[in-house]
């Protein structure tokens, strides 16, 4: 699961992800307004904020039971 699964940001901040996973992940939103890609275990990889305020869901493409929001105000 992601850790956290919501989180709170400015628009167009800076956010970084890490993956201390075994194996890959992603962090892409359901919209397509950000994705990290592809991040393999143990690797840090970022993304800017929307500039709109509003909530953006997202999920890892690789395992679409993992979810969050990212809240943009």
């Amino acid at each position: 699961m992601f850790m956290p699964m919501h989180l709170q940001v400015n628009p167009n901040e800076r956010v970084v992800v890490r993956n201390t996973d075994s194996v890959a992940h992603t962090l892409t939103a359901t919209g397509g307004q950000f994705s990290t890609g592809k991040i393999g275990h143990d690797q840090t990889k970022s993304f800017r904020a929307p500039k709109r305020p509003g909530t953006y869901h997202f999920f890892c493409n690789f395992h679409q039971f993992m979810t969050g929001t990212l809240v943009v105000k």
